[in-house]
């Protein structure tokens, strides 16, 4: 998972298991020409995300939906830009071949995040592009946004127990502590290997 120096945030994506106290966060998508989608996620930690309680992360989400739903025109159009273009700040026109969804509004898509997670979103694909030839691309669309890779509320727990109900075990992406398919069984094996601990 890229990191900048110094800087708590991290920019994720694919089969990577997340930090305990990370949570997921919007994220945008990759779609090659040939039609293969590669998703790059960006955490959003609970310090860095606002006041107002613990349904604040929803809030959160339906804000980010909202701005890329305006800028898509409306009626559920899908703002998308070239790869490269966002990265490297170019003006490029989309990105050639099939497109992802049955209407694109073509698109920056700056302004629609956050700018930190924006940053940071850009910081990950270039790192990624450096580590993996051919994977920046021209022929690569982005899509905004996919807000909801997991659960915005997280349901607390004490060595994998729930605080509030004793026999409980929240795992996985809808108790808020996994971000993916990866994290999500990493997480439930782990829980299953503490209930074993305890009972045994």
């Amino acid at each position: 998972m890229p990191r900048r120096r110094g800087d708590e945030r991290g920019v994720g994506g694919g089969a990577v298991a997340r930090e305990r106290d990370e949570r997921t966060g919007p994220q945008l998508r990759v779609r090659e020409q040939r039609g293969r989608g590669v998703g790059r996620a960006r955490g959003v930690r609970e310090a860095g995300a606002r006041e107002g309680g613990p349904l604040a992360g929803i809030g959160f989400q339906e804000e980010i939906e909202r701005r890329a739903f305006d800028r898509g025109g409306g009626g559920y159009g899908v703002p998308a830009a070239n790869l490269l273009a966002f990265v490297r700040g170019k003006a490029l026109p989309p990105s050639p071949g099939r497109l992802l969804a049955p209407r694109v509004a073509p698109d920056d898509l700056r302004g629609i995040l956050p700018g930190a997670v924006e940053d940071d979103i850009r910081f990950g694909l270039l790192r990624f592009g450096g580590a993996m030839r051919g994977f920046l691309t021209r022929e690569a669309t982005l899509y905004a946004v996919e807000s909801r890779t997991s659960s915005p509320v997280r349901i607390e727990r004490v060595n994998y127990e729930s605080v509030t109900h004793k026999g409980l075990y929240p795992v996985g992406e809808g108790a808020g502590h996994a971000g993916g398919i990866v994290s999500s069984a990493v997480d439930g094996i782990r829980a299953a290997l503490r209930i074993l601990e305890t009972y045994s």
